[in-house]
């Protein structure tokens, strides 16, 4: 079982926002009006100036530092926008917070993107294999001539391009990647942001070493939103960090993220922790090209897009009304529980991908589901595509499907005299489109109702 993180009454007390430091008072208004705090974990000094309206300077050294001065862990930071820029990476277990501010229309930032250390130097890989979505396919792979200290977890930034990705597995020197992804302009509620199909060995890349955080969970609120009609929709925008598992395996502990009246997009995040994208009291919980190592859940306005998920093969992923697309990468067990709406567009099947009894995913336009892997539909559970958007044959290219564990179903004949079922189909993407060649399109297990559909 996981075990949960503390929440703020459980931290420990060398990290509350207790006793002032010297020279400063315990409560400091003019932070309301500065919008950059300046976070140094390894250079700074709790003395320091730290806050700003735009010019860098010297930078605090922990985040309790922060809530001290505020005042507050959930500050109202009503009259403009806030950005926290993170120059250096937390060591594990030491300054743990929860710093969840309530900014109304405005936008939060969390910057430690723009601070993320290279890991050697640039350089061009011999070559580059291009996504290929097939059975078993191919994702990303950069080969050969990488620098040295390469891992999974690790950021690669195309420099020619700008556009992004994580370095998902490491062999025999390659590193194959998640989907390329170019996104501009952050931060906002609802950016651009699309898959980079033109990676090549002519162009120049570095890999970035995201900044690690002990921050334990995330829940920015809207708040009061200063009479705007209509009001205008803020953003908590969090990008290049890496957030700890305090047991130090991944995925044995849980991080939330649960915005209220207000927008998450993570952009270029890596998870140790199984991660819980929480939406159904915001607009959306956004995950871009994001590393989850430890596993994760997505529910409802939860999407994911690109990245990977149970990398470290410790966990798993939950669906529990979310969506999915551009290449994510699903390792180990993958699980479709019953939600608002379950949906797919492209996703790579490494494991096992199970939709449990009562659980629908709805396959969107363009939807594609590929690689070595399993998909499995337990009854009553189905997948439906929509016909005349998709076909069984451009959306199923995995090497197996399954009902209820078997690879063979029933089709159904709707004009059939007697019996309208004729058992013992393989279930293949063609014979999906035909019926096995009599009976309608798709096929299901008539006792227990799981079915691959086309509605």
């Amino acid at each position: 079982m996981r075990r949960s993180l503390p929440f703020p009454a459980e931290i420990p007390a060398t990290n509350a926002a207790a006793s002032s430091a010297p020279g400063t008072p315990l409560y400091n208004p003019s932070w309301y009006a500065y919008t950059d705090i300046w976070l140094d974990p390894v250079n700074g000094n709790d003395n320091n100036v730290g806050g700003s309206s735009g010019a860098q300077v010297p930078a605090v050294k922990t985040v309790a530092e922060i809530v001290r001065r505020y005042g507050s862990w959930t500050p109202e930071h009503l009259s403009s926008n806030l950005t926290i820029h993170q120059l250096s990476s937390q060591t594990i277990g030491v300054d743990l917070f929860v710093f969840d501010p309530i900014m109304g229309a405005n936008t939060f930032v969390w910057d430690a993107l723009s601070y993320a250390p290279a890991v050697g130097s640039t350089f061009s890989p011999v070559s580059v294999t291009a996504l290929s979505q097939a059975n078993p396919g191919s994702d990303w792979i950069l080969n050969g001539n990488l620098p040295v200290g390469a891992t999974p977890g690790l950021l690669v930034w195309n420099k020619t391009k700008g556009s992004y990705a994580f370095v998902d597995a490491v062999a025999g020197g390659d590193a194959t990647v998640t989907q390329p992804i170019w996104l501009t302009p952050p931060p906002q509620a609802y950016p651009t942001f699309v898959e980079d199909a033109t990676w090549a060995s002519t162009d120049v890349y570095q890999l970035l070493q995201p900044l690690g955080i002990n921050w334990l969970r995330l829940r920015p609120t809207g708040g009061p939103i200063n009479g705007l009609t209509p009001p205008i929709q803020g953003v908590a925008w969090i990008q290049g960090v890496h957030f700890y598992d305090q047991t130090g395996t991944p995925g044995s502990s849980q991080m939330s993220v649960h915005p209220i009246g207000t927008g998450a997009d993570l952009w270029l995040c890596s998870f140790d922790p199984f991660a819980l994208l929480d939406g159904p009291e915001s607009s959306d919980v956004t995950a871009i090209s994001c590393f989850f190592n430890g596993g994760m859940q997505l529910t409802t306005n939860a999407l994911m897009c690109g990245g990977c998920s149970n990398t470290s093969g410790n966990s798993e992923t939950i669906l529990v009304g979310g969506n999915v697309q551009m290449n994510t990468i699903l390792h180990g067990l993958a699980t479709v529980s019953p939600g608002w709406e379950n949906s797919f567009i492209e996703a790579h099947v490494l494991g096992t991908l199970v939709v449990e009894p009562g659980a629908t995913i709805t396959c969107e336009p363009g939807a594609v589901f590929w690689g070595a892997g399993t998909i499995n539909v337990r009854g009553p559970g189905a997948i439906n595509i929509t016909a005349g958007a998709n076909t069984f044959t451009s959306v199923f290219k995995v090497a197996t499907l399954q009902l209820d564990g078997a690879t063979t179903g029933s089709s159904f004949n709707a004009s059939a005299v007697d019996n309208p079922y004729t058992a013992g189909i393989t279930i293949t993407a063609a014979n999906l489109a035909t019926g096995g060649g009599g009976g309608n399109p798709g096929l299901q297990n008539p006792r227990t109702g799981s079915r691959y559909a086309s509605t």
